[in-house]
């Protein structure tokens, strides 16, 4: 679906249209959507028991397009260095892990990493956290 915006009551205003045509009794029990906050939120607040599935190529895509992009200037080190794409890749093996140890696998990830290549990740590390 592609809209102009992307805050969360578009995307409930446009996904109810569609349903209201189509299936107007649709009642999933489980969802699949990107991990774009405003497509999660819209999906989540229209059937809130359902289970909410994110799409691995999306999560690879965001992280990837939050790590190159300018507030956090990634894209060097991860294009040129090894050791900064396996960290990238890293944070995409944490969507793998049980929910319940997502928490501790970024810790230790964190953990793992020294003060030069930790101090290039900080900005990233705080963004991943609040998604």
């Amino acid at each position: 679906m592609m809209l102009g915006t992307k805050l969360q009551e578009v995307y409930e205003g446009a996904i109810r249209f569609f349903f209201a045509q189509v299936a107007p009794q649709f009642v999933p029990r489980h969802v699949m959507g990107d991990y774009e906050l405003g497509m999660r939120g819209a999906l989540q607040a229209l059937w809130p028991s359902a289970n909410f599935h994110g799409c691995f190529f999306h999560y690879y895509q965001a992280l990837r397009k939050q790590a190159i992009g300018k507030k956090h200037r990634l894209k060097d080190l991860i294009d040129h260095e090894d050791g900064h794409r396996r960290i990238l890749h890293k944070f995409m093996a944490l969507a793998l892990l049980p929910p319940t140890r997502i928490e501790e696998g970024l810790r230790v990830l964190v953990s793992a990493m020294t003060d030069d290549v930790g101090s290039h990740w900080s900005t990233f590390v705080e963004y991943y956290e609040r998604q």
